[in-house]
């Protein structure tokens, strides 16, 4: 695959189904999704969703291009049929920064050398709605819901400089000590008892760190120590997100749960998930006795109701939180932790809890 060489490929080729693939890439971004300045560098991480090998086509240089005259930085999607992009932009893109974005393209167009080039633009708003009239949206959506695309600042420390798979972890001590802490909320004491016949990451000999790379399980005494944060932060949302991660939902299965598939049954609180791949199958499952309660007492103290969402987007409470999103607010709760975050990802909660008996 022939690649421009200001785009670093995030990820092998992911095959959708027989016509369709995508591809990550990531590069440094100077601008935000309204193409303003940003105090620093970011990380761009976006997607192209293709047929047709992308080392048979010229898009890649046309991406480049885009780049170079400051375009893409509100893309996350790039559909390619032939040679024509179909581009998704961010939910962030202000309808008054669209002019100027689409007369960036323009010049693109002018500088490519397919003077027959035609791009289209739309917005994942559209797709999550349905109201998009690209015909492969559901497709476009289904890269949308399984990566983290978007801008996000560098997080720069003198660690990312040394190996740490030769580092020991630096919290140890601490997560050790705050496990023994007799303000422990509910929600930790309950996931010790579930928990009491798990290796943690010292009786295995190895820290968190000194793990493989593809491989960096939260311990036990570190779960413990997110649930204090997220207690110490004293926001009921951050605490239902927390506890259904506990649970060993996936993020995209907790995003989408509305307040009708919650359900007060015997022996307690069910909720009906929708499976995060086909999302036309779904399954019931029984809350812990303080998982339950907490997602009621949110229910009850945010007045929702019939298909409210239980975690909707900031921006439009007919859309679910972001992964992105999730991801931030996790990423936060590590940092009041004082735990890591490199390649620590909130789906790595649900894999490093044995399941409930």
């Amino acid at each position: 695959m022939t690649l421009a060489p200001i785009f670093h490929r995030e990820c092998d080729p992911v095959e959708l189904d027989e016509a369709h693939h995508y591809v990550v890439f990531s590069c440094l971004q100077w601008k935000n999704p309204n193409l303003e300045a940003l105090p620093q560098a970011a990380k761009q991480r976006f997607a192209v969703l293709y047929h047709r090998p992308l080392d048979e086509s010229s898009i890649m240089e046309t991406l480049e291009r885009a780049h170079i005259q400051g375009a893409m930085s509100g893309v996350k999607l790039v559909a390619v049929s032939k040679d024509a992009p179909y581009i998704f932009l961010s939910h962030e893109v202000a309808s008054s920064t669209f002019p100027a974005i689409e007369l960036l393209w323009t010049k693109v167009r002018e500088m490519d050398r397919n003077r027959r080039l035609a791009v289209d633009f739309g917005s994942e708003t559209e797709i999550y709605s349905g109201r998009s009239d690209y015909a492969f949206w559901r497709i476009a959506r289904e890269v949308l819901d399984s990566e983290l695309l978007g801008i996000k600042q560098y997080q720069i420390s003198a660690l990312d400089f040394i190996d740490d798979d030769l580092m020991l972890d630096p919290f140890c001590d601490e997560t050790e000590k705050t496990s023994a802490d007799e303000q422990t909320p509910e929600l930790v004491q309950s996931l010790r008892e579930r928990n009491s016949s798990a290796p943690t990451s010292n009786e295995s000999g190895h820290s968190p760190r000194c793990l493989p790379r593809e491989n960096r399980y939260f311990s036990l005494s570190e779960i413990e120590s997110i649930g204090q944060a997220v207690a110490g932060i004293g926001n009921l949302r951050d605490a239902c997100l927390y506890a259904l991660m506990l649970e060993r939902f996936r993020v995209n299965e907790i995003t989408e749960i509305q307040v009708i598939d919650v359900k007060t049954l015997h022996p307690g609180v069910t909720v009906n998930v929708r499976l995060h791949k086909t999302r036309l199958k779904s399954y019931h499952k029984v809350l812990s006795a303080y998982a339950g309660a907490l997602i009621i007492l949110y229910i009850d103290e945010n007045g929702l109701s019939g298909e409210d969402l239980l975690f909707p987007s900031q921006m439009d409470a007919r859309r679910p939180m972001s992964r992105i999103n999730v991801s931030q607010l996790f990423w936060s709760w590590l940092s009041e932790s004082k735990i890591e975050q490199k390649r620590r990802s909130p789906g790595l909660i649900r894999q490093s809890i044995p399941p409930r008996d």
